[in-house]
């Protein structure tokens, strides 16, 4: 066919030539892909491998971090402890405080005393 853009005796079918080295690319690039993931799967579990390590049974982890954060803990405890000391001496403070002010009340009302005539030999909290 003239004008066909395909040569005098060239069939439309592709050639068994050219079916063949299409093969041969394929085969190609689906190895370079097996190749790359193989390369990254292989440096995936050096890099696990690196990082979590198993220690050596011999070698004992230092103390010291224990010992600081019992350390640490116990000054907690403490620091703690006294706080509520001085919370429990406040509530007590306060408590104590509260009572003279019902007994002044009480006093006040007792002797019949308003609030006006208080000053009047009651003695000052």
């Amino acid at each position: 066919m003239p004008g066909s853009g395909t040569p005098i005796g060239a069939s439309a079918w592709p050639s068994s030539r050219a079916l063949r080295l299409d093969e041969k690319l394929l085969k190609r690039s689906i190895q370079n892909d097996v190749d790359q993931a193989l390369v990254a799967l292989r440096a995936a579990r050096e890099n696990y491998a690196l990082r979590f390590r198993p220690r050596p049974p011999h070698k004992k982890t230092p103390q010291k971090p224990n010992v600081l954060y019992q350390q640490a803990l116990a000054r907690a405890i403490e620091v703690n402890d006294a706080n509520d000391k001085l919370f429990e001496a406040d509530v007590t403070r306060e408590a104590a405080k509260l009572s003279m002010e019902q007994a002044y009340l009480t006093y006040g009302a007792r002797s019949a005393l308003g609030p006006l005539d208080q000053d009047k030999g009651v003695p000052a909290p």
